[in-house]
């Protein structure tokens, strides 16, 4: 894994290579946490590129289903305020423009970040940070770009890979500031 910091913001690149003698189950994620300067997310506005939702059971488990965004509660596909939605999902089938998905958080003051992710990560799970303590309780959105779902050795199906020996991984993301 490498971070360069430059001019244009952030960029992550993860190189993954089976070394061993048999074929090994995949999957990377990244958990980092944005603000744009709001006191809580509540006051920042979210536009999220996707076509779906990974639908989740009670223990927010993948169930191998999947949500249209538009029939959810977390539509966030044009410009939105995020108010008091409590946001834990991960979202799919997301759509690439040149090969690279955007999510933005911004504010009324004109402050943005976005998210970029290439087609190697078609997974983006959201957060909203509402369960990790009174100190920063929605002081921050995690937006997280993923090569497959949580749990995804249970459901295959959402994004598992598997290497073959020799096989290698290769995928960018970043941030715009």
């Amino acid at each position: 894994i490498g971070y360069a910091l430059g001019d244009n913001g952030l960029v992550c690149e993860a190189r993954v290579k089976n070394i061993g003698g048999t074929p090994s189950p995949f999957g990377l994620g990244f958990h980092p946490y944005f603000s744009v300067g709001t006191r809580t997310v509540d006051e920042a506005t979210l536009t999220i590129n996707a076509k779906s939702l990974v639908e989740f059971d009670e223990h927010l488990k993948p169930t191998g289903k999947k949500i249209e965004v538009p029939l959810s509660n977390f539509d966030f596909s044009v410009p939105t305020a995020i108010g008091q939605k409590i946001i834990d999902n991960c979202y799919t089938d997301l759509v690439f423009e040149n090969g690279i998905n955007r999510t933005t958080l911004s504010d009324d003051s004109g402050g943005f970040m976005t998210v970029w992710q290439d087609e190697n990560f078609p997974y983006l799970q959201v957060y909203s940070a509402d369960t990790i303590g009174d100190e920063h309780r929605r002081r921050g959105l995690a937006l997280e770009p993923e090569t497959c779902t949580g749990f995804a050795l249970n459901k295959p199906e959402m994004g598992l890979k598997i290497l073959v020996p020799g096989e290698e991984f290769f995928g960018r993301w970043g941030v715009i500031v």
